[in-house]
C-alpha cells in the first residue's frame, strides 16, 4: 500500500540467506509438494526458483523411490517422470507452483 507520505511501504522477508524487498506489486510463487508424509511448502522470489527447488526434491527423492530407473537429464522431464511414475506405483504424490500477491499491511 502507499503510505500518506505517497512512498510505497516495505517489507522484508528473508530466504536462506538472502533478504529481499517486498512491495504490494510484487508477486511470490509458492510451490506445494504433497506426498505420503505430509505437505511442503516453499515460497520462492521467483517461479525459476520454485522450479529448481521442485527439481531438488525430485532428484533426492528419485534415488529412494525409483532407484530401477535412471534419472532423466532434463529438469522438466524429471519432474514429469517421477509424478508419473509415483502415480502408477499408487503413491499419491502431487506438486503445483502458484503465483501469488504480496499482501503487505
Amino acid at each position: 500500500p502507499i503510505s500518506e507520505s505517497g512512498y510505497a511501504q516495505r517489507f522484508q522477508c528473508a530466504e536462506g540467506s538472502q533478504i529481499a524487498n517486498w512491495d504490494a506489486n510484487d508477486k511470490i510463487w509458492l510451490l506445494t509438494i504433497e506426498h505420503r508424509h505430509g505437505t511442503d511448502h516453499w515460497v520462492c522470489a521467483t517461479e525459476a526458483l520454485a522450479l529448481s527447488y521442485l527439481d531438488k526434491y525430485v532428484q533426492q527423492w528419485w534415488e529412494v523411490e525409483i532407484e530401477d530407473e535412471q534419472i532423466p537429464s532434463d529438469p522438466s522431464q524429471r519432474s514429469e517422470r517421477y509424478f508419473a511414475e509415483m502415480a502408477e506405483r499408487d503413491q499419491s504424490e502431487s506438486y503445483c507452483i502458484e503465483e501469488l500477491p504480496v499482501l503487505v499491511v
